[in-house]
């Protein structure tokens, strides 16, 4: 059985204020591809952002932790937006 690691969404109002720059435009590019229909792999984050895979996976995670975003493990394009339903 499959385990969805599920994370309390932030309120609008603190979005972008307990995140970094880089993590800001992580979660922007990970909106992005979710919205134009599929979410990306973490070496799709890591290409368009210019950064190594452990490095985006460091920022992805980071998100996780923060509650912007929610990843199902063991799953490719595992990202999914907390609080936005426009999901792929």
């Amino acid at each position: 059985m499959k385990r969805v690691r599920r994370l309390m969404q932030r309120p609008k109002s603190a979005d972008r204020r307990n995140i970094t720059q880089k993590q800001i435009d992580v979660y922007d590019y990970i909106r992005h591809c979710i919205h134009s229909g599929t979410p990306p792999t973490v070496r799709e984050i890591s290409a368009y952002m210019g950064l190594s895979k452990t490095g985006a996976r460091c920022h992805i995670q980071a998100l996780a932790r923060k509650g912007y975003i929610t990843l199902t493990p063991n799953k490719q394009r595992n990202i999914r937006l907390n609080g936005d339903n426009r999901e792929a």
